[in-house]
């Protein structure tokens, strides 16, 4: 399917909760109004699927004038980050070879 068409599921575009991106914004969809549509702006690739905590405010008459992606219409799973702590005297490899 051509990325550049627009796909509504269940006669919707997107939904909360739902990511998208349209005129170079991408995020979360946490609110859509009859005049705007409010986004979570995600981190960077490179540090996971957090977010920044910047929220970004598209009007709609954007979502009639670009494509908009939906990049993850069904949202079903969840990316978790751990960190785990090691004593020093632990050699890291072999206790990453022993978590794995």
């Amino acid at each position: 399917m051509n990325q550049r068409f627009r796909v509504a599921y269940d006669g919707r575009l997107f939904s909360l909760g739902n990511w998208i991106e349209c005129n170079g914004m991408r995020g979360e969809v946490t609110d859509h109004s009859v005049l705007s549509t409010t986004l979570l702006e995600p981190d960077p690739p490179d540090n996971g699927y957090g977010f920044t905590g910047r929220k970004l405010v598209m009007p709609n008459s954007v979502l009639l004038t670009h494509p908009v992606h939906s990049e993850n219409p069904a949202r079903r799973f969840v990316r978790h980050r751990f960190r785990i702590t090691v004593e020093q005297a632990l050699d890291a490899m072999a206790t990453v070879d022993w978590l794995q």
